[in-house]
Protein backbone atom coordinates (compact mmCIF):
# COMPACT_ATOMS: atom_id res chain seq x y z
CA UNK A 1 0.00 0.00 0.00
CA UNK A 2 1.15 4.11 -0.83
CA UNK A 3 0.42 4.01 3.28
CA UNK A 4 3.32 1.91 3.81
CA UNK A 5 5.65 3.82 1.80
CA UNK A 6 4.84 6.84 2.74
CA UNK A 7 5.29 5.66 6.89
CA UNK A 8 8.80 4.03 5.59
CA UNK A 9 10.34 7.37 3.89
CA UNK A 10 9.19 9.50 7.08
CA UNK A 11 6.27 10.83 5.55
CA UNK A 12 3.68 10.68 8.12
CA UNK A 13 1.56 13.76 7.27
CA UNK A 14 1.14 12.34 3.61
CA UNK A 15 0.11 8.99 4.57
CA UNK A 16 -2.11 10.85 7.03
CA UNK A 17 -3.42 12.79 4.03
CA UNK A 18 -3.61 9.67 2.14
CA UNK A 19 -5.72 7.69 5.09
CA UNK A 20 -8.25 10.40 5.50
CA UNK A 21 -8.65 10.54 1.31
CA UNK A 22 -9.96 6.58 1.63
CA UNK A 23 -13.61 5.85 0.92
CA UNK A 24 -13.32 3.53 3.53
CA UNK A 25 -11.78 3.69 6.83
CA UNK A 26 -10.94 0.10 7.70
CA UNK A 27 -8.66 -1.62 9.74
CA UNK A 28 -6.56 -2.67 7.45
CA UNK A 29 -5.28 0.95 6.18
CA UNK A 30 -5.13 2.12 9.46
CA UNK A 31 -2.45 -0.99 10.12
CA UNK A 32 -0.99 -0.52 7.11
CA UNK A 33 -0.67 3.35 7.90
CA UNK A 34 1.43 2.19 11.10
CA UNK A 35 3.03 -0.98 9.77
CA UNK A 36 6.08 1.19 8.30
CA UNK A 37 6.87 3.27 11.21
CA UNK A 38 6.41 0.56 14.01
CA UNK A 39 9.04 -1.52 11.84
CA UNK A 40 12.62 -1.81 13.27
CA UNK A 41 15.50 -3.92 12.55
CA UNK A 42 16.55 -5.47 15.51
CA UNK A 43 20.03 -4.41 16.73
CA UNK A 44 23.01 -6.65 15.20
CA UNK A 45 26.61 -6.93 15.24
CA UNK A 46 29.10 -9.16 13.25
CA UNK A 47 32.56 -10.06 13.94
CA UNK A 48 35.39 -11.65 11.94
CA UNK A 49 37.44 -14.52 13.75
CA UNK A 50 40.46 -15.56 12.72
CA UNK A 51 39.55 -18.47 10.64
CA UNK A 52 37.81 -16.04 8.04
CA UNK A 53 34.14 -17.23 10.22
CA UNK A 54 31.64 -14.48 10.78
CA UNK A 55 29.49 -14.67 14.13
CA UNK A 56 26.76 -12.60 14.11
CA UNK A 57 25.13 -11.43 17.18
CA UNK A 58 21.77 -10.01 18.08
CA UNK A 59 20.65 -7.84 21.03
CA UNK A 60 19.77 -10.20 23.83
CA UNK A 61 20.88 -12.87 22.15
CA UNK A 62 21.56 -16.10 23.81
CA UNK A 63 22.01 -18.44 20.57
CA UNK A 64 25.54 -18.39 19.96
CA UNK A 65 27.63 -21.51 21.46
CA UNK A 66 29.85 -20.13 23.94
CA UNK A 67 26.87 -17.07 25.77
CA UNK A 68 28.04 -18.40 28.66
CA UNK A 69 32.09 -17.46 28.32
CA UNK A 70 30.67 -14.30 26.68
CA UNK A 71 28.32 -13.26 29.26
CA UNK A 72 31.34 -14.43 31.74
CA UNK A 73 33.65 -11.63 30.04
CA UNK A 74 31.08 -8.80 30.42
CA UNK A 75 30.46 -9.13 33.69
CA UNK A 76 33.98 -9.00 34.26
CA UNK A 77 34.74 -6.09 31.79
CA UNK A 78 31.68 -4.65 33.77
CA UNK A 79 33.37 -5.02 37.51
CA UNK A 80 36.36 -4.13 35.96
CA UNK A 81 35.12 -0.73 34.76
CA UNK A 82 33.07 -0.16 37.80
CA UNK A 83 35.75 -0.57 39.89
CA UNK A 84 37.49 2.34 37.91
CA UNK A 85 33.91 5.01 37.97
CA UNK A 86 32.10 3.52 35.19
CA UNK A 87 28.21 3.71 35.54
CA UNK A 88 25.44 2.59 33.19
CA UNK A 89 23.37 4.89 31.73
CA UNK A 90 20.27 4.40 32.29
CA UNK A 91 18.35 6.27 30.35
CA UNK A 92 19.02 5.25 27.25
CA UNK A 93 16.63 2.83 28.10
CA UNK A 94 13.76 3.87 26.49
CA UNK A 95 11.57 1.52 27.91
CA UNK A 96 9.45 1.85 31.44
CA UNK A 97 10.94 -0.84 33.19
CA UNK A 98 12.81 -1.07 36.70
CA UNK A 99 16.48 0.08 36.94
CA UNK A 100 17.12 -3.72 37.19
CA UNK A 101 16.04 -4.37 34.24
CA UNK A 102 17.15 -1.86 32.17
CA UNK A 103 20.50 -3.17 33.81
CA UNK A 104 19.73 -6.69 32.49
CA UNK A 105 18.78 -5.17 29.09
CA UNK A 106 22.42 -2.57 28.92
CA UNK A 107 24.54 -6.36 29.50
CA UNK A 108 23.41 -7.63 25.99
CA UNK A 109 23.74 -5.14 23.12
CA UNK A 110 25.12 -6.66 19.98
CA UNK A 111 28.46 -4.65 20.01
CA UNK A 112 28.99 -5.87 23.60
CA UNK A 113 28.13 -9.54 22.62
CA UNK A 114 30.51 -9.26 19.41
CA UNK A 115 33.28 -7.28 21.50
CA UNK A 116 33.27 -9.87 24.44
CA UNK A 117 33.36 -12.78 21.53
CA UNK A 118 36.17 -10.61 19.82
CA UNK A 119 38.27 -10.75 22.67
CA UNK A 120 37.84 -14.43 23.37
CA UNK A 121 39.07 -14.91 19.81
CA UNK A 122 41.42 -12.80 18.74
CA UNK A 123 45.15 -11.98 20.07
CA UNK A 124 45.94 -9.42 22.26
CA UNK A 125 48.07 -7.66 20.02
CA UNK A 126 45.60 -7.27 17.80
CA UNK A 127 42.26 -4.43 17.37
CA UNK A 128 39.06 -5.61 17.75
CA UNK A 129 36.56 -5.19 14.99
CA UNK A 130 33.03 -4.78 15.08
CA UNK A 131 30.56 -4.23 12.46
CA UNK A 132 26.90 -3.26 13.19
CA UNK A 133 23.99 -2.23 11.57
CA UNK A 134 22.63 0.70 13.34
CA UNK A 135 24.26 3.95 15.30
CA UNK A 136 26.39 2.91 18.68
CA UNK A 137 24.02 4.19 21.26
CA UNK A 138 25.88 6.21 24.48
CA UNK A 139 25.92 3.48 26.87
CA UNK A 140 27.66 1.06 24.87
CA UNK A 141 29.84 4.05 23.35
CA UNK A 142 30.86 4.70 26.83
CA UNK A 143 31.42 1.17 27.69
CA UNK A 144 33.93 0.80 24.56
CA UNK A 145 35.78 3.86 25.55
CA UNK A 146 36.33 2.73 29.21
CA UNK A 147 37.20 -1.28 28.04
CA UNK A 148 39.76 0.44 25.54
CA UNK A 149 41.70 1.95 28.55
CA UNK A 150 41.67 -1.41 30.89
CA UNK A 151 42.45 -3.98 28.48
CA UNK A 152 44.94 -1.34 26.73
CA UNK A 153 43.73 -2.80 23.06
CA UNK A 154 42.20 -0.47 20.26
CA UNK A 155 38.50 -1.59 19.53
CA UNK A 156 36.93 -0.04 15.96
CA UNK A 157 33.37 -0.30 15.54
CA UNK A 158 31.83 0.24 12.42
CA UNK A 159 28.12 1.45 12.85
CA UNK A 160 25.76 2.68 9.90
CA UNK A 161 26.90 5.75 10.44
CA UNK A 162 30.67 6.08 11.16
CA UNK A 163 33.84 3.96 11.82
CA UNK A 164 34.68 4.56 15.62
CA UNK A 165 38.37 3.86 16.68
CA UNK A 166 38.43 3.39 20.84
CA UNK A 167 41.90 3.37 21.89
CA UNK A 168 43.11 4.46 25.59
CA UNK A 169 39.64 5.63 26.74
CA UNK A 170 38.97 7.85 24.11
CA UNK A 171 37.23 7.94 20.47
CA UNK A 172 38.13 9.22 16.95
CA UNK A 173 34.73 10.92 16.94
CA UNK A 174 35.39 12.85 20.46
CA UNK A 175 32.35 11.12 21.56
CA UNK A 176 29.75 12.74 18.59
CA UNK A 177 27.82 9.21 19.09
Amino acid sequence: MLIVVYTKTGDKAAACDLFDGLPVKDMAAWTAMFAGELKKNPGCSWFKTKKGEIHEFFAGDAKHPRSSEINGVLVDLLDRLKGHGYQQILSSVAYDVSEDEKKRILMAPSEKLALAFGLMDSSANCPVRIMKNLRICETCHSFMCGVSHIIGREIIVRDNVRFHHFNGGTCSCGNFC
